[in-house]
């Protein structure tokens, strides 16, 4: 009887043991994409503020990097609310403060 009950608790050990690591390797996945779209995210900050800080500001130049901001930061915000949401679900509360 007792082998049969720690068999039992063995075998859903494991099995959330499988849970937690199939979370895991979506997660790692997303933090990976994530940390790759706030480094694009940070070439266009700084190209940016060369394009601010220049003594002529090439404004074509300065929409294009805008567009470009805006396409990146759009999905990627989406994306991040997703990823937070999905943390809080599996027990890890971040606190996040989200600018409007």
């Amino acid at each position: 009887m007792r082998i049969v009950f720690l068999i039992k608790l063995y075998t859903k050990y494991v099995n959330n043991l499988f849970i937690l690591f199939l979370c895991l390797k979506r997660l790692i996945v997303t933090v990976s994409e994530l940390m790759k779209e706030h480094e694009a995210i940070e070439r266009e900050l700084i190209e940016l503020d060369t394009i601010i800080h220049s003594s002529v500001v090439n404004y074509p130049n300065l929409l294009h990097v805008l567009k470009r901001l805006k396409a990146i930061l759009d999905p990627h915000e989406e994306k991040e609310e997703l990823f937070f949401n999905a943390l809080h679900k599996k027990g890890f509360t971040i606190p996040v403060k989200k600018i409007t």
